[in-house]
């Protein structure tokens, strides 16, 4: 389905087809297909079975901001700016607070209301 759409947004486009595909474009697309598709979707769907969705769900949230970023950065030369750096850790706090802020803030809740009873003695 993709690769008609893809056809279809070349069709529609300006943008010529292009004559020529090198290799490292082909082993991309292959690896898009082979690895990041079909063994991505086959291990996804064998971690539902082994665990609870939400941390199913995290895994696919924390993929790309550790394994895309470190494969980009030694396979493609591409940059790991701090900006970067920054939205990394900002995306990997929100997934910890998803992941554990129930927690965190019920024992906050039980110490300030224990601090308060404290005070009222």
């Amino acid at each position: 389905m993709a690769s008609i759409l893809l056809l279809l947004t070349w069709y529609f486009s300006t943008i010529a087809i292009p004559g020529v595909i090198l290799t490292r474009t082909a082993g991309s697309i292959l690896y898009l297909g082979v690895i990041g598709s079909i063994i991505g979707f086959m291990l996804f769907f064998h971690v539902l079975q082994k665990v609870e969705i939400t941390k199913a769900a995290l895994i696919a949230l924390i993929t790309p901001c550790i394994y895309a970023l470190l494969i980009g950065n030694k396979l493609n030369y591409e940059p790991l700016t701090a900006q970067i750096g920054a939205g990394t850790i900002m995306v990997l706090c929100s997934l910890v607070l998803f992941e554990y802020g129930n927690s965190i803030f019920t024992a906050v809740r039980k110490t300030n209301h224990s601090i308060k009873k404290r005070a009222m003695l």
